[in-house]
């Protein structure tokens, strides 16, 4: 078993099948007794359990985030040509514009071409301020991966600019990538922002 426990989700869940399948077999001749044997199997489920529900929940959050965008389109231009219509009534007044919350030019904008920007400094030896824009959005999910990487890694969630960062330099060179997206509501929207790198040497 890979450095003990695996660390790919997949490696790991066909590994902890393996493991229940084939410790009952030992379990006598490597003296486990029944309580052992049933928690070990246990928790290698709770493992294997897990990492399906996350899965799940990824599914299910890159499928609401298709809704949201699916329902945007079919439904905002609809929205919009009611609310332009209500805006050319001779009854229409500002009061009643601001009751409906529908003042302005254009107060369904839509989520879609939303796009934050994103920067970076480096403040120290181990601290890199990664900034974005934050306008009609909650905050913006971080991503970051060393360069030559193909994967991107979630670092975080925020909510307030900038986002500190503490990356771990080997060798006295580190050259990290970022970029994010914004969220509302906990769901992903829009478009990514403009992928930064940042090269930090000591």
């Amino acid at each position: 078993m890979l450095a003990l426990f695996k660390t790919e989700n997949k490696d790991l869940s066909e590994w902890t099948l393996n493991f229940e399948e084939k410790l009952p077999v030992y379990a006598s001749q490597l003296g486990i007794g029944s309580a052992l044997l049933e928690d070990a199997i246990n928790c290698s489920k709770a493992i294997r359990n897990a990492i399906i529900e996350a899965k799940i929940a990824r599914l299910q959050s890159e499928k609401a985030n298709e809704m949201i965008e699916a329902s945007q389109q079919t439904n905002l231009p609809v929205l919009r040509g009611v609310i332009q219509k209500l805006k050319t009534s001779n009854s229409y007044t500002d009061i009643i514009g601001s009751d409906l919350q529908i003042n302005g030019a254009d107060v369904l904008a839509g989520t879609s071409n939303i796009k934050p920007v994103l920067s970076a400094e480096i403040q120290s030896e181990e601290r890199i301020l990664v900034h974005f824009t934050k306008r009609g959005f909650d905050g913006v999910n971080i991503y970051s991966r060393s360069h030559g990487e193909s994967k991107w890694t979630k670092i975080c969630y925020e909510s307030n600019s900038p986002y500190v960062d503490n990356p771990i330099i080997r060798n006295g060179l580190q050259n990290r990538e970022y970029y994010c997206k914004a969220v509302i509501d906990d769901i992903e929207i829009g478009k990514p922002s403009n992928m930064i790198n940042v090269i930090h040497a000591y």
